[in-house]
């Protein structure tokens, strides 16, 4: 595997499910028997490693690492750093015993000039304030939840990277570097008649979203979350994104899953005599697969004016966000989902 200049020590997805494998274990020769040290390898991609993503303006990129015994019963060690693409990122600790330890690490954007506290229980260590995860709750790093007040879609600095994994230590110095990706899926909406979009001057989202993250198990919660958006600034399709409506990560399972919420999208006119009429996704018939993006394009902008409100959406996975070991996706990573009919909006599959 390809080393980036960005070394962010951490670790991998558990239970067989890696999304990329770690490089191999190095013992060095510091004079400490004691001395761990780890780092993180963010597979931040599109098509490219090189280094730790960039962070938006006046965001910052932080790193957390945990250290807990084997059985979960208590956390031994952690450490919040911030990141930059100019250094090297260490996380040197001591682990007095030789044996089997479990591992959690995470990686997301923070404020530039977030609060920085010195957190005594239940390691002393310094905690930068939370932004969109929270992740000093009672299972730190184990389970990562949103912060529903701050939830926001078109926003890169929502982006973020996890891995966990069991690690050996034996009674000698230990160094591993491991990779970091993306808890989510990216979800972008894309109208297919883009010169329709000047006639927009508001969209509002409405649908529900799993509002945690097992970094351990390396799946969503079982918990959703409300999500009710108004969007005023239409996202312009980058390299990191395709998206011309809306863009969001929704926490997704590592192989092929449906989003089980419908989305509902209402849009309001610049001109109050041409109405543009509301449009529903159906749920469970968008696919959503961890560290990848699911592209959604169809024309959904129709005037109230228009008798035939119908559409074809065609869906598909964008494979620019791809690990190193694939995951089966049917038809060359095109997923195909059923036909059907919604009663006001009617939408329906039709590959590309």
């Amino acid at each position: 595997m390809k080393k980036s200049r960005l070394y962010l020590w951490l670790l991998l997805l558990t239970g067989g499910l890696n999304a990329c494998n770690s490089s191999e274990t190095v013992t060095a020769d510091t004079g400490n028997n004691q001395q761990v040290r780890l780092g993180v390898n963010i597979n931040h991609g599109v098509k490219t490693r090189a280094n730790a993503p960039t962070p938006p303006q006046n965001y910052a990129l932080r790193c957390i690492l945990e250290v807990w015994d084997i059985n979960h019963s208590s956390l031994l060690y952690r450490q919040e750093l911030l990141a930059s693409n100019e250094e090297t990122l260490n996380f040197t600790f001591e682990l007095a015993n030789p044996g089997n330890y479990q591992v959690f690490a995470w990686a997301d954007f923070i404020q530039a000039d977030a609060e920085k506290t010195t957190v005594e229980i239940p390691v002393p260590h310094d905690h930068y304030a939370d932004l969109y995860y929270k992740t000093n709750g009672d299972n730190g790093l184990k389970e990562i939840f949103l912060i529903p007040e701050n939830y926001a879609v078109n926003a890169e600095s929502r982006d973020a990277f996890y891995t966990s994994q069991i690690i050996y230590k034996e009674d000698v110095a230990y160094e591993k570097e491991l990779i970091l990706n993306r808890p989510f899926a990216q979800l972008n909406i894309i109208e297919k008649e883009a010169v329709l979009l000047e006639n927009i001057s508001q969209t509002n989202f409405t649908y529900r979203v799993p509002s945690s993250f097992n970094t351990e198990k390396g799946m969503p919660g079982d918990k959703v979350m409300d999500v009710k958006q108004t969007v005023t600034t239409l996202p312009t399709p980058s390299a990191n994104y395709n998206a011309n409506l809306l863009y969001d990560y929704i926490f997704a399972f590592p192989v092929n899953s449906l989003l089980a919420s419908e989305i509902k999208i209402a849009f309001t006119s610049i001109d109050s005599e041409k109405q543009l009429q509301d449009f529903t996704i159906p749920g469970n018939n968008l696919p959503l697969v961890a560290n990848k993006r699911t592209n959604a394009r169809g024309s959904m902008l129709h005037f109230t004016s228009e008798m035939d409100a119908s559409t074809n959406i065609s869906i598909y996975i964008d494979t620019e966000w791809m690990p190193e070991n694939e995951y089966g996706l049917p038809n060359n990573n095109y997923v195909k989902v059923p036909n059907f009919n919604n009663q006001n909006n009617p939408f329906k599959y039709q590959q590309q």
